[in-house]
């Protein structure tokens, strides 16, 4: 045993070293106990709770997705039922405003033939006139070119 001493005497160690090798023990139990375990757990915990939030996460996220794909069906069927309809209402105008435009132009086709229809009599009820008054002027002419 006695060079044993000398060899650790030697290095530099002695009883002080011991007594901080068995401090240095006891603190790590005593640490690991009432420090380590408590943080290990809530830290373990934690990680638990992170994972299962982030498997509600993927959830929602995928609900999300799910939902976004019965609005975009959706709004592509509505958009679909609008331009249906739109097509509709403008067939159904398109043929309204035809109708309207040709019943507009047969009116204007029997306006214009009764408004010719009486302008032609008129004029004939005046080139009657005029006729019966350029014979009376022609028999007066006579009657004062015989008469003098």
């Amino acid at each position: 045993m006695g060079m044993l001493e000398m060899v650790l005497s030697q290095i530099g160690i002695n009883k002080t070293f011991f007594f901080q090798f068995a401090l240095v023990i006891v603190s790590y139990f005593i640490l690991s106990r009432f420090l380590f375990r408590p943080i290990l757990r809530i830290m373990i915990n934690r990680g638990a709770r992170t994972d299962d939030l982030k498997r509600k996460a993927d959830e929602l996220l995928l609900e999300y997705e799910k939902s976004d794909r019965e609005y975009e069906r959706r709004w592509s069927d509505y958009v679909k039922k609008a331009d249906e309809e739109k097509q509709k209402i403008y067939s159904k105008t398109n043929t309204e405003v035809t109708g309207m435009i040709q019943g507009g132009d047969r009116q204007a086709h029997e306006y214009v033939m009764g408004s010719r229809l009486t302008i032609d009599k008129n004029m004939k009820t005046v080139k009657g006139q005029l006729n019966g008054f350029a014979d009376e002027i022609k028999k007066d002419i006579k009657t004062r070119l015989l008469d003098n």
